[in-house]
């Protein structure tokens, strides 16, 4: 992470929502200075009360909320993309444009990172809250999956993000999405650390908190990974070939054997939360077959990895592997797996929102008053 740094005056927000982590920064830079748990912690006592920020909210935020995270009872304002507590996220943006970034918003562009099929709600209340109560001089938002190919430096492939809330499969072509061909699906990384909470449960060891299921959010990023070959792996996951331990918050230590694979194989099989949506790789295929015949070899000369729930170590290969299975293919399939794909969204917006093309795409204060909600419901 970058240190703090004094943006001048031309210099645009950048922010990149997730449901578990907002990245933010500014235009221009190469990557995020701030890097916020997109979380709030409400007091389960009056103990903290102390802690609470000078506007009197009844919850902590971000970095603050975490640290004191055994003590309160935590809450995602964003889930699977969608807002669903406005206060909470007002809160969560509040402390990072005030503290972290220490930036006003006044008089600045904010350029704001979505994935595909947010609703427009979000939209429309996010540029309330940045025109009406920031007096932001204008707003933009860009697709993640867009931004993911821009900072990979072309303009024509296929984007593979999976976060924390949702997977989704982004075919574009000379920097058009095809709305059309977007594949989308209800699960991500939260759902591999319930189904890790679930594992360790019958394994006898309860996390119950929802301190607690951060720290299972832990013992994934720490521990978890994806087999390459799942049928004889499962065939060896009590002989204790995956054992490995993770240090707890008390210093006492937990040990992990197969639940290490077996929680994060639901990217590749949904089923085994109960889903009927289908895997990243049978997603892939799909978007694929939507995609007109003739793009199909381009547009498999760059598939790109984004998110965070692609970084499981093996991922890639897996993926690689599952979809030349499927697909049997008369042309190369070539994955791009930047190490710094979890950010891959972001850089690629820092650049393009140091564009001069930018400065007619700007959603103004003017154009919101004028237009109003009609905005938002142009394609």
């Amino acid at each position: 992470m970058e240190s703090k740094t004094f943006p001048l005056p031309n210099q645009s927000i950048i922010l990149d929502f997730g449901s578990s982590l907002i990245k933010s920064g500014f235009s221009g830079q190469s990557t995020p200075s701030n890097f916020s748990p997109n979380i709030v912690g409400y007091f389960k006592n009056d103990d903290l009360i102390e802690l609470r920020d000078n506007d009197s909210r009844a919850f902590l935020t971000s970095n603050i909320a975490m640290s004191h995270k055994g003590q309160l009872k935590l809450h995602h304002p964003v889930n699977r993309g969608r807002i669903e507590d406005w206060n909470e996220l007002e809160g969560v943006l509040d402390n990072i444009f005030q503290q972290e970034l220490n930036v006003d918003v006044a008089s600045r562009n904010v350029m704001i990172i979505e994935q595909p099929f947010n609703p427009r709600q979000n939209r429309i209340k996010l540029s309330e809250y940045l025109i009406e109560t920031c007096q932001s001089s204008g707003v933009y938002f860009v697709s993640s999956a867009l931004c993911s190919l821009y900072a990979s430096g072309v303009t024509t492939g296929i984007v593979v993000d999976s976060g924390d809330g949702c997977t989704t499969v982004t075919p574009i072509i000379q920097n058009r999405i095809l709305t059309h061909s977007i594949q989308r699906s209800e699960y991500g990384g939260r759902d591999i650390t319930s189904r890790l909470r679930h594992l360790l449960r019958l394994e006898g060891h309860s996390f119950t908190s929802s301190s607690e299921f951060e720290v299972v959010r832990e013992i994934k990023e720490e521990l978890c990974f994806i087999s390459s070959d799942i049928q004889a792996d499962r065939g060896k996951q009590h002989t204790n070939s995956f054992a490995a331990t993770f240090t707890l918050p008390d210093k006492s230590e937990i040990t992990l054997n197969g639940e290490r694979f077996q929680a994060p194989e639901l990217l590749f099989d949904p089923s085994l939360v109960g889903s009927e949506e289908a895997g990243v790789d049978e997603m892939f295929e799909n978007a694929l077959s939507l995609s007109d015949v003739d793009c199909r070899p381009v547009l498999c000369q760059t598939i790109s990895l984004s998110g965070g729930s692609t970084l499981f170590p093996g991922f890639p290969q897996r993926f690689l592997n599952n979809i030349r299975t499927r697909l049997q293919p008369q042309f190369p399939l070539k994955i791009k797996a930047p190490k710094d794909r979890l950010l891959s969204p972001w850089i690629g917006a820092s650049v393009l929102a140091s564009q001069e093309i930018m400065s007619n795409l700007w959603i103004t204060p003017q154009r919101y008053h004028s237009e109003g909600p009609n905005l938002f419901y142009q394609e």
